[in-house]
């Protein structure tokens, strides 16, 4: 049974601030994930990870081979030269050589973060349900999650064999193993009919246009959403009501119901427990149902994790308890990753244990539990110390820094 993907406005914690949209999956009695996005005017600069803007070359920096690209007056994001070979020049150029003053689109790669700017890219990434395209890139790429190689190769074959190739890369995400190949191939003919009109609307705008705003996160959790995942849609706003009614009839997505929430005296936000719910992400520590529990520490350098036996180790079997209370904490810090959205590298201090099939047993269990994770986590290694370290791709900020901005 899929879960039930709760959207509702609200102004918690920075109400004399832009209104921020709360989205979340809910499942189980619990959110297994959540990301807020603001809801912002069209004039507001750019800023968010997925944003288009039509930038200009304000300077290049020789010495670390990068440009400052303007995205508004005075708002510059920064532009590797380095992984930026070819560049989508909108003014007239008798040079592929990059010149301050140019005028270039590029995406917001990586949000601001505290005193860095923005991350640019001219590798513009259309991302739909099935597939990723890549403009400024070449070649095909699977998601690491698709095993079946029969899969990867009829899927390979159709889409060289029908051209969709050229300056483009593909990238199949794993919810195209559940579609058909027609379907797939329809959907990359469709984002490149999409960077098309990007494109031709880009070369008659006005330097800082925001040709494309990223999508809101509600949307980009309908779109990554496995089939079957979300089995219902409620929210209280009737903007956002009507958007996703046009987004799932668009895409199809006609097992999902959508419901319109009205109660004046149970509001939705209410009715969840946000609140709750938010204060708990902000906590840094999680309590476990054996009473032990996680402290929870981001930081600059990396996510530290530490587990903690609380008042739980009771009794002659403390050995078999321990490694219980480990198995416990291994599921809810998967959750915990996913759920505050933390990425970087991960050190886990569990609780120590003598038996060196307890620790293989825990690993594999932790293997097991982030593998489920849509975002990149990669197991490194138990070290000598018996630090377990782990890394987690970064797509968009945690969640703290998101109620923080």
């Amino acid at each position: 049974m899929g879960g039930k993907l709760i959207i509702t406005k609200t102004d918690w914690r920075n109400p004399e601030e832009s209104i921020r949209i709360f989205s979340g999956l809910y499942k189980d009695k619990r959110f297994y994930q959540v990301g807020f996005s603001k809801d912002i005017s069209e004039h507001e600069h750019a800023g968010q990870v997925g944003d288009i803007v039509v930038g200009r070359v304000r300077d290049i920096v020789k010495n670390i081979n990068a440009a400052f690209v303007e995205l508004q007056p005075g708002y510059t994001g920064y532009y590797s030269l380095e992984e930026n070979i070819s560049h989508i020049f909108l003014n007239s150029k008798n040079t592929s050589r990059l010149c301050q003053g140019d005028w270039i689109l590029v995406q917001v790669k990586k949000a601001a973060v505290k005193t860095k700017a923005p991350v640019l890219t001219s590798k513009i990434s259309l991302s739909g349900q099935y597939a990723v395209l890549n403009i400024n890139d070449n070649g095909m790429g699977f998601s690491g999650k698709i095993q079946n190689t029969g899969f990867r190769s009829r899927i390979s074959s159709l889409l060289r064999s029908e051209n969709e190739f050229g300056n483009f890369g593909i990238i199949i995400r794993t919810n195209a193993e559940r579609a058909d190949s027609e379907t797939i191939l329809q959907e990359v003919r469709n984002l490149k009919n999409e960077w098309e009109q990007i494109h031709q609307e880009a070369v008659h705008r006005p330097c800082y246009h925001m040709v494309r705003r990223a999508e809101p996160e509600y949307l980009r959790l309908i779109k990554g959403s496995y089939s079957g995942e979300i089995h219902e849609i409620i929210t209280d706003n009737h903007e956002i009501y009507k958007e996703i009614r046009q987004y799932i009839h668009r895409m199809s997505m006609n097992e999902i119901r959508l419901t319109f929430y009205q109660d004046d005296l149970l509001p939705l936000y209410k009715l969840y427990g946000l609140e709750s719910v938010m204060k708990n992400i902000l906590s840094k520590n999680v309590w476990l149902k054996s009473g032990a529990y996680l402290v929870i520490e981001p930081t600059e350098a990396m996510v530290v994790i530490d587990v903690n036996t609380g008042k739980c180790i009771k009794g002659r079997k403390q050995d078999d308890t321990i490694f219980k209370v480990n198995m416990e904490a291994a599921k809810e810090i998967a959750a915990q990753l996913r759920l505050r959205n933390l990425s970087g590298i991960i050190i886990i201090d569990f609780i120590n244990m003598d038996s060196e099939e307890q620790k293989r047993e825990l690993v594999e269990e932790l293997k097991q539990q982030i593998y489920k994770d849509k975002i990149k986590t990669s197991f490194v290694e138990m070290t000598k110390l018996d630090l377990v370290v782990l890394t987690r791709k970064k797509t968009e900020a945690p969640v703290y820094e998101q109620l923080e901005n």
